[in-house]
């Protein structure tokens, strides 16, 4: 299935893309599932694969922050290859 990623600044409108995106039957556009919020994790690129990997649309991705990459210590570049990422729409 195709693999998404917006990545943006905080209020710089990826809310609203976000749900523009989800008005579509065949998108699903996701929270950020590298926040901090939950803390440091062993594998963070494997959970966001696992929590994309149950969705049941045909194109699905989700919106993350530059801050949250780096909490991580996972680059863009990693991201985009261990998920196999068609597009990243990044503003």
């Amino acid at each position: 299935m195709p693999r998404f990623i917006v990545l943006s600044e905080p209020r710089t409108g990826s809310t609203y893309l976000q749900s523009l995106l989800k008005i579509h039957y065949e998108v699903e556009c996701k929270e950020d599932f590298l926040s901090d919020e939950y803390g440091p994790r062993d594998d963070p690129i494997g959970d966001v694969n696992y929590q994309l990997s149950v969705l049941r649309q045909p194109v699905v991705g989700f919106k993350t922050f530059p801050e949250h990459l780096a909490y991580h210590q996972v680059s863009l570049a990693e991201l985009v290859r261990r998920l196999d990422v068609r597009w990243a729409v990044i503003f």
